[in-house]
């Protein structure tokens, strides 16, 4: 079994099996949620009659993404045989896969060793965060992947002075930016760029085959671009895709800006409970960080760069989201690895992460026996589990706090799986109705086969379109659905209850027939 476990296959072959077994909507498909879950099925139905280059979402140009991500649901799709929505989540799961085991190859080459490449993962595996991204429909995870991959490939390229390495890095990078945008290319590169300066190896980016390879990245997104001036023009494609959706976003964001210092705070948040250990082992990271030779470890030292470099560009950007600091993930987990194994005193860490086991038991345990003041979890039966595991895991790390470090992750790690799978099966898939636009699209959906026209008052474009199966009108004038009433035509409305109780003069045939509970407020359905 010792043998087994060092052949050089079989930690990633475990981690991938990992993430599988920890999405449990691939199995178990669930609504699709309110927000990107919704509006990128809408974008691939649409992408899967033809719309390859010009993505639309709800019938109008989206210029937010590129189609890589888009083509590969359609590909995977077109082998499975698989319907949607079960292949949204079965795409999530193969990326969060490969996101694993880039994460492993990467911190495998500038580590040098496999074990602390493989337990470092597995803090990433146990990370309740990661969790829930394998298992929501978003880009970020195979995006990741090919940054992490960028970020070898030039480390590689520095270690082993090789060319092929250099191309490699600049087209995997290339990858990432047709993915999901402009950071996939500079994340690696100017990360790159700063561990030169500081190793003094200016020859590794000052040459020609550095700006040959920046060329060939560019290439795809390019040729995407020229193909988009050339169906919708190019001030749209500059008003759109280069203002809207790069610079603002950058210098000014028009949603989610958040301030410089978001991260420093997010960060740590999202990596609970294990990031406790930053403050219980202060002590240690000062030394660790005092006894650190630049010269003597350079995988350790572009870790660093890696993870400070990418950490400030995240904070200059204007727009912020938890899911943006994916890519450092590994470099943040590397080293709270680090500091958990050069101390033997872990016995406060989990400790402190039993207590928090024992907080999200009560809390779920509370919202379970008093589901009838909560409409969101009116459906929950069972999640009395998710308490049970939850305490058991407690248990478990306060009688075993005292053995050694990667013993401990391990088994952490695999009652963790049953925790998710438990609170996905037993608390997220029974409330998934209440943070999906599903029963109202499909009130949409039903009326329009009868001839009316759908309307959206009011909320993100592409909301309802995906379950109502085709474009819905959508308005924040409620004066052009009176127009459309006074000129008889059938209409069915979906707007918020607050939205229509506040409705002055509302036209009298107007009828509600549908209430719907979701995220966090109530909406209505309403036809004449």
């Amino acid at each position: 079994m010792e043998k087994l476990f060092k052949h050089r296959y079989t930690k990633p072959t475990i981690l991938i099996l990992y993430v599988l077994s920890i999405s449990t909507f691939a199995l178990f498909p669930r609504d699709l949620f309110f927000g990107d879950e919704v509006r990128y099925a809408d974008v691939y139905l649409h992408l899967k009659e033809g719309d390859f280059i010009a993505l639309t979402l709800n019938g109008e140009p989206y210029p937010d993404k590129p189609p890589l991500f888009f083509i590969f649901i359609y590909f995977l799709q077109l082998i499975t045989r698989i319907p949607a929505p079960q292949i949204f989540f079965i795409a999530t799961s193969i990326t969060g896969a490969m996101f694993i085991a880039g994460s492993y190859y990467f911190l495998k080459i500038i580590t040098k060793n496999e074990d602390k490449a493989f337990y470092s993962n597995i803090l990433i595996v146990s990370n309740l965060y990661f969790i829930a991204l394998v298992n929501f429909v978003k880009m970020d995870l195979i995006f990741s992947f090919f940054i992490l991959l960028s970020f070898t490939f030039f480390y590689l390229y520095y270690e082993k002075d090789k060319i092929s390495f250099l191309y490699l890095a600049f087209i995997m990078a290339g990858i990432a930016l047709f993915v999901k945008g402009l950071l996939g290319l500079i994340f690696p590169i100017v990360s790159f760029i700063v561990f030169c300066i500081l190793k003094k190896r200016y020859r590794s980016f000052l040459n020609i085959h550095f700006i040959l390879g920046l060329i060939v990245a560019l290439i795809p997104t390019a040729i995407w671009i020229f193909a988009l001036i050339k169906i919708n023009g190019f001030n749209y494609v500059y008003n759109s895709l280069f203002y809207q959706q790069t610079v603002r976003r950058a210098i000014d964001a028009f949603h989610s800006k958040k301030p410089f210092y978001f991260y420093l705070y997010v960060l740590p948040l999202i990596w609970l409970p294990i990031s406790i250990v930053i403050l219980l082992k202060i002590k240690d990271l000062k030394r660790f960080l005092s006894e650190f030779k630049w010269k003597d470890n350079d995988g350790q030292l572009y870790n660093l760069v890696v993870f400070i470099t990418s950490f400030l560009i995240l904070s200059l950007v204007s727009s912020k989201f938890p899911n943006y600091l994916l890519p450092i993930f590994p470099s943040f987990a590397l080293s709270i690895y680090q500091l958990l194994i050069n101390s033997s005193k872990d016995r406060k860490l989990w400790f402190a992460t039993s207590i928090i086991f024992i907080i999200i038991s009560s809390v779920i345990g509370y919202l379970t026996f008093n589901r009838n003041n909560f409409p969101f979890i009116e459906n929950v039966n069972y999640s009395w589990v998710v308490s049970l595991v939850g305490i058991l895991i407690a248990i478990f790390l306060i009688k075993y706090s005292g053995k050694s470090t990667n013993k401990i992750l391990s088994i952490y790690s695999v009652l963790i799986i049953i925790f998710a799978n438990s609170l996905n099966i037993t608390f997220v898939l029974p409330s998934s109705p209440f943070f999906s636009p599903k029963i109202i699209g499909e009130q949409l959906k039903y009326y329009s086969e009868k001839g009316y026209k759908p309307i959206s008052f009011d909320t993100y474009s592409g909301t309802y379109s995906f379950y109502a199966n085709r474009s819905v009108f959508e308005t924040r004038d409620k004066s052009k659905i009176e127009e459309f009433v006074r000129n008889g035509e059938k209409v069915v409305i979906a707007m918020s209850e607050k939205n229509w109780n506040r409705w002055e003069n509302k036209p009298d045939s107007l009828r509600l027939v549908k209430r719907q509970f979701m995220m966090n407020k109530y909406y209505v359905v309403l036809t004449n």
